[in-house]
């Protein structure tokens, strides 16, 4: 019975790893553009995940945004 419980949990845990390592990677290729706001580097960084970004191609991406008053 416990082991029964234990594999349905392991392949639930491995399909959600699965599906979001998917998903992301999808995300990936959809925006691959660095100047698109979508761009997964650019989402991050507005949500304060990405230090690494360059904060002059923040400029430019910022009037594309939709969302840019909230940047400001």
């Amino acid at each position: 019975m416990n082991l029964k419980r234990l594999s349905i949990g392991l392949a639930l845990i491995a399909t959600g790893v699965v599906f979001t390592l998917g998903s992301l990677r999808l995300w990936i290729a959809m925006y691959p553009d660095a100047g698109d706001p979508k761009n997964l580097s650019c989402v991050l960084w507005k949500h304060g995940l990405n230090n690494d970004m360059d904060l002059n191609a923040v400029l430019g991406i910022m009037t594309h945004d939709a969302y840019s008053e909230n940047l400001v």
